[in-house]
């Protein structure tokens, strides 16, 4: 991602963010999960269109808000060897929203998610010692749905389905830079 996207970025975490002292209040409840899995994009762009993906996601909420604020942050890649060198391809971005979840009984929980993403795409060729590389970013939206197993000891485990749409400008042609991922999530209720 290009660096004049990063401060956006950075700035729109620590507005959103509530302090320690408003975290630790019995009133909150929020969660942290690791991601991992797959991006599937679109193949009319990419030849090797499934992706190597991980994320993080943070839930923050009040006790009394029907949603949780969701703030993610994915990325995706693969690196490959071809007629035109070592090509290494990445994209993902931060994702905001919100998300609602059910709970259905003791253990299981359904939930679904939307909001806008601040992607960026990254495409690297590296022949004979040469190197180009060229970046963009894009603002899109996201959407995802998934289910959590829940333990007493407040970790969870799950598996989320989530669409991202979004776009970029790499070596002269546009590329869609969303997908779909399919990702297993290991979380923290707290």
């Amino acid at each position: 991602m290009k660096v004049k996207c990063i401060r956006p970025i950075a700035l729109t975490l620590l507005t959103l963010l509530p302090t320690a002292h408003v975290m630790a209040e019995d009133n909150w409840t929020n969660r942290f999960s690791l991601l991992f899995g797959q991006k599937h994009l679109d193949k009319d762009d990419y030849e090797d269109n499934t992706h190597s993906a991980f994320g993080l996601s943070t839930d923050i909420q009040n006790k009394s808000w029907p949603v949780s604020i969701a703030i993610d942050l994915l990325a995706a890649g693969k690196k490959t060897d071809n007629k035109q060198g070592e090509v290494t391809k990445v994209t993902g971005g931060l994702h905001l929203g919100v998300r609602k979840y059910w709970l259905l009984n003791e253990n299981i929980e359904p939930y679904l998610g939307t909001g806008l993403t601040l992607s960026g795409a990254e495409r690297k060729v590296v022949k004979n010692d040469i190197t180009e590389k060229q970046d963009d970013d894009d603002l899109g939206y996201w959407l995802s749905t998934g289910v959590n197993w829940k333990f007493k000891n407040n970790f969870m485990l799950g598996a989320q389905i989530r669409y991202s749409d979004s776009e970029a400008t790499l070596f002269n042609s546009k590329v869609d830079t969303g997908g779909i991922y399919s990702m297993m999530t290991v979380g923290y209720q707290f």
